[in-house]
């Protein structure tokens, strides 16, 4: 399977390391959209699991992946979009927490609910919530560079 993919390959994907582990592959040159992106709240409040693929295209990319037979592909070409996304407009990776998230009852979020939902109604909700660089997107951004600059030559 790993000659199906040149080294100089960079693979893209949602959950991507997942999907290697699973079928016992490694490779050099991975972005794996789930790991770039995280919600924005504070570290304080515990582990909260990654922005599904679902919530990172409506926050960031503005539309839903449709619901049809040929998912994947729309989910491919999301994960891509995110990516392309990062690079044009910087290393910027928070996104608000879904509404799903704000109606639970967990407790860990309790003391931050009313601070997050103050925040997420000031924001203009047209464009992403952009904050603080992430060292991940800003190495992602490098290498995707490198391997432009490569091609281009």
């Amino acid at each position: 399977m790993l000659g199906l993919f040149p080294t100089e390959t960079i693979m893209v994907g949602h959950l991507l390391n997942k999907d290697l582990k699973a079928l016992k592959m490694d490779h050099a040159r991975v972005i794996d959209t789930s790991l770039l992106f995280k919600y924005d709240i504070s570290p304080c409040i515990g582990k909260l699991p990654r922005p599904s693929l679902d919530h990172l295209c409506k926050s960031v990319l503005g539309y839903e992946i449709p619901k049809s037979p040929g998912r994947c592909v729309h989910e491919a070409v999301a994960s891509m979009k995110l990516v392309l996304t990062i690079l044009e407009h910087g290393a910027h990776t928070s996104v608000p927490l879904p509404d799903e998230m704000l109606k639970t009852d967990d407790s860990r979020l309790l003391p931050m609910k009313k601070n997050v939902l103050s925040k997420q109604r000031k924001r203009n909700h047209a464009s992403p919530p952009w904050c603080k660089p992430s060292w991940k997107s800003a190495f992602v951004r490098a290498r995707v560079q490198q391997v432009k600059n490569k091609l281009i030559k």
